[in-house]
């Protein structure tokens, strides 16, 4: 079930006596709480109230991961010290400028927002050490620019990556409608966008949005990715969608290194007698 918390009279900030900071730390408490500070005066936050009241009662079905998945953040330790002894998952996130792929990348690492961003130029990246099943891994996500001009940049980074984020802005037709020429820029790097676990994404669905779902899903069943939504600004969905990004990814891994395993076993030669 969806727990909102929600922080009322958030006009009366000259009398405020709980601050951001307090916030923040007691809905860190628990990742399944969503908050909103509203003001019934000003119909603050109302709109993106009832947007998050609207998502809590879709399906949410391709949201849950299964229950024997095990992904756990390992909390205080020297990223240095895992940088070449751990297995690592790298993703990364594309799409046009301002669709929100730094609010995301910030929202996921430190878990802030604001709306005086500064445009990403050329690639950033942020490093987690998790551990899935008692397998310690190196996540690294990278954020890229989405001007035209740096658009090339990201195309050598799809090699190494496991999985890609593809984001546009629901609010922003145009920003949908160039989601094919992204794709196509992952074609040239990739030989099967299969290979890859590609996810397109809607973001600020807390606005009023220009896209309608029904499309966006049609183009992401088109290309043979899965479709999720979310809002970085209420914080909704992005825990969810890089839960089920790496346990994609991991799942990837798992495979492949069995596949290898297999390989190996099946070209050991018999030795014969003499």
């Amino acid at each position: 079930m969806k727990k909102i918390i929600i922080f009322n009279k958030s006009d009366l900030e000259s009398k405020r006596k709980v601050s951001e900071d307090e916030i923040n730390i007691f809905i860190n408490k628990d990742l399944t709480i969503d908050s909103i500070e509203a003001s019934l005066k000003t119909l603050k936050g109302i709109k993106e109230l009832t947007n998050l009241l609207l998502m809590s009662y879709e399906k949410i079905r391709d949201y849950q991961i299964p229950t024997d998945y095990i992904y756990e953040e390992v909390q205080s330790i020297d990223i240095k010290e895992f940088k070449n002894t751990c297995a690592t998952i790298n993703l990364i996130l594309i799409g046009e400028s301002e669709v929100g792929k730094s609010c995301f990348f910030t929202r996921y690492y430190e878990n802030k927002f604001s709306n005086n961003f500064m445009t990403t130029v050329g690639i950033d990246k942020g490093i987690k050490i998790i551990k899935i099943k008692d397998t310690t891994y190196k996540l690294t996500l990278w954020d890229t620019a989405g001007q035209e001009r740096f658009r090339s940049l990201p195309e050598k980074y799809y090699q190494n990556a496991d999985g890609v984020l593809l984001l546009f802005d629901v609010s922003n037709r145009k920003s949908f409608e160039n989601v094919d020429i992204w794709v196509e820029s992952i074609k040239k790097s990739v030989k099967s966008t299969t290979s890859k676990k590609v996810f397109l994404i809607g973001n600020k669905i807390d606005l009023e949005r220009v896209v309608k779902k029904e499309e966006a899903i049609k183009k992401a069943d088109d290309y043979g990715f899965k479709y999720f939504e979310a809002s970085c600004k209420i914080n909704m969905n992005l825990t969810e969608i890089m839960a089920r990004m790496i346990y994609s990814c991991f799942n990837n891994l798992d495979k492949n290194e069995n596949l290898t395993l297999e390989k190996s076993h099946k070209n050991k030669k018999k030795k014969k007698c003499c």
